[in-house]
């Protein structure tokens, strides 16, 4: 088993890399987590990030830092374009948990693919932090189709929806007919962009609330408040990778 040290020799941390990622052992030294603003990531946490300029998303792991000076992602990606990391280009990473997501923003200071392929940016100044349990949502205009299964006839009603905010937890939808009652299950199907490709997922999602307005033309439209229930790995997994498309837009927008 290989093993990488990075920096001084005293005062390291194991990482231990799962079977099915990569057969090695790095080590890194301390602080145990990146600290900034009252918040924190672990040594060893796996992290999301984007390159301002470029559309695609990155992999990578928290490896090493030095407080107030700068701070050492190992990439994972396999496929990697070096000339996409310049020096002094913005760069926005985010840690996803259960719980929250946690966003920083930093700048390039030097990429290198020996020995192994690893970036140094600077050491964040703040690290911002989104609660999935507090359901953050963000505004967005999706079609979607609700199916909603009838278990005592053992039919399903199809009802073609816009998706007005989505987050973590749950929806807020529109749609022209009725769709179910207050604890009725619902399957959302949406096609989610997200890193680089479309992604078709159901969704499992409980009703919530029912709001219903008229609009000029006399028409009724049914506003429902959906929580996302039973998520599998795969599905939270590229919803949060979609999620986190809009936290670097809106990152990027601040800067």
């Amino acid at each position: 088993m290989d093993t990488i040290e990075i920096g001084a020799k005293q005062n390291v941390r194991n990482i231990d890399l799962m079977p099915d990622e990569q057969v090695g052992k790095y080590v890194c030294d301390l602080p145990s987590s990146l600290f900034a603003g009252g918040r924190n990531i672990k040594m060893g946490g796996k992290l999301v990030f984007g390159i301002a300029g470029v559309n695609k998303q990155y992999n990578a792991r928290l490896v090493g830092a030095i407080p107030n000076e700068h701070v050492m992602l190992m990439i994972e990606d396999e496929y990697l374009d070096p000339e996409s990391f310049l020096t002094g280009v913005d760069i926005y990473c985010c840690h996803v948990s259960n719980e929250s997501f946690q966003t920083f923003k930093s700048k390039i200071i030097k990429c290198s693919l020996s020995p192994f392929t690893y970036l140094l940016i600077t050491y964040p100044k703040e690290i911002k932090r989104l609660s999935a349990k507090r359901d953050v949502r963000f505004d967005v205009d999706l079609v979607a189709l609700l199916h909603q299964h009838n278990d005592k006839e053992g039919k399903e009603k199809l009802v073609t929806a816009r998706l007005l905010n989505i987050g973590v937890g749950g929806v807020l939808s529109t749609t022209s007919e009725a769709v179910g009652m207050i604890g009725d299950d619902v399957e959302i199907e949406v096609p989610l962009p997200c890193a680089e490709m479309q992604v078709d997922l159901r969704l499992k999602a409980k009703i919530k609330s029912i709001n219903d307005e008229t609009d000029l033309r006399g028409r009724v439209n049914f506003r429902y408040g959906m929580q996302f229930i039973e998520l599998r790995p795969r599905e939270s997994l590229y919803l949060k990778s979609y999620l986190f498309d809009h936290l670097q837009k809106e990152a990027a927008h601040t800067m």
